[in-house]
């Protein structure tokens, strides 16, 4: 009885001890080929993959980060999907804001009192809200690419938690 005792104990921390370095290389897999996002208050989003890091807001993703999720045809699609969303939400935002400026300069450029000021005011101020509502549009654009982003950073670990396994 003492020796079936003692072998279900030697049983139990030896299955610990299994699962501790398994625990163990599982942790040091995840930090070599996962990635992860993390959230700055003034820099928004950062990806981040094997201590390489880079800001997805306003900006591309540096090819060497690309590079990884392109190993799986979804994930390839997703970040497809994030780069045309990136760029025409963009051009649409910074176009809105060149219209919100044009409209600015023209009020300003035409408060001198010639023709007619009322007008001049309302086609001044309608080319600043109009510049207002597509930079909203573009900003908008580029946050639901910014979704697929994440939805392809999260398909990856699970596809490689998978191949880990």
């Amino acid at each position: 009885m003492n020796r079936i005792l003692i072998l279900l104990c030697l049983g139990i921390v030896s299955i610990g001890s299994v699962s501790a370095q398994y625990e163990s290389d599982f942790l040091s897999y995840y930090e070599e080929e996962f990635y992860s996002v993390h959230f700055a208050s003034f820099g928004g989003l950062k990806l981040v993959y094997q201590g390489e890091s880079a800001g997805i807001a306003f900006r591309r993703i540096p090819e060497s980060l690309q590079e990884p999720l392109r190993l799986y045809p979804e994930t390839e699609e997703l970040l497809n999907t994030y780069s045309k969303k990136q760029t025409s939400g963009s051009v649409i935002y910074w176009g809105g804001v060149g219209l919100m400026t044009a409209g600015y300069i023209y009020t300003l450029a035409t408060n001198n009192g010639s023709g007619n000021p009322e007008m001049n005011l309302g086609i001044g101020l309608g080319m600043v809200g109009i510049g207002t509502v597509i930079g909203l549009v573009g900003g908008f654009r580029m946050t639901n690419g910014q979704a697929n982003l994440v939805e392809a950073v999260n398909l990856y670990n699970r596809y490689r938690a998978r191949d880990y396994n």
